[in-house]
């Protein structure tokens, strides 16, 4: 079966960014946060970087984190075959998922998504609680070596669903070969709700 996530959260922008250790910078990082053609430039160096964080989701607890969705709005000088490896932080920017790249951008801006709905970044064990604080980051890495990146905006979306609870019950505790028994699945959300 397809997992159907029941709702989503965002997209939201960040309010804040962090540098990568060991990398190099961009010029004006805060503003590769929200899109207002003000942008973070990356400066000479090809292996710039930067993380964004403060979302501000609001999943409720008790769900479960089906998916998440990176849209980075951006472009690059003419001439360039630069692009970003997307990765996803649970840490506070300890530790990174999988990467994600966007491609070689075009020279004027546009949206570049990656992820889905259904797509966890290799990281199994996404909460409520990590997903609304400033453990969960998006950093951005330039790919590439010629040219130059601009980045206008960062945005994340997640999807989630309630987590359920399934019980199954006999209509008799024993039967003989040919008799007939009836089993019942009751599957209830973590909340006590109703029967998703």
């Amino acid at each position: 079966p397809i997992r159907a996530s029941a709702a989503e959260a965002g997209p939201c922008f960040p309010i804040s960014y962090a540098n990568i250790p060991d990398c190099g910078t961009f010029n004006q990082p805060e503003e590769g946060c929200e899109s207002d053609d003000s942008y973070a430039v990356q400066t000479g160096s090809d292996n710039c970087s930067a993380s964004y964080y403060g979302f501000p989701f609001s999943v409720p607890s008790g769900n479960v984190i089906d998916g998440i969705v990176v849209t980075v709005e951006g472009q690059v000088s003419p001439g360039s075959d630069e692009g970003l490896n997307v990765s996803l932080s649970y840490d506070n920017g300890t530790s990174w998922t999988a990467i994600h790249n966007t491609g070689i951008m075009t020279t004027t801006d546009n949206f570049y998504t990656v992820g889905a709905s259904d797509d966890n970044w290799g990281y199994a064990s996404w909460t409520p609680a990590i997903i609304n604080s400033d453990l969960f980051r998006v950093r951005l890495d330039v790919t590439g070596t010629d040219g130059t990146i601009k980045i206008d905006s960062t945005q994340a979306k997640v999807h989630y669903r309630e987590s359920t609870t399934t019980t199954v019950t006999t209509s008799g505790s024993a039967s003989t070969y040919g008799n007939t028994i009836t089993f019942t699945a009751t599957v209830t959300g973590a909340g006590g709700s109703a029967s998703p």
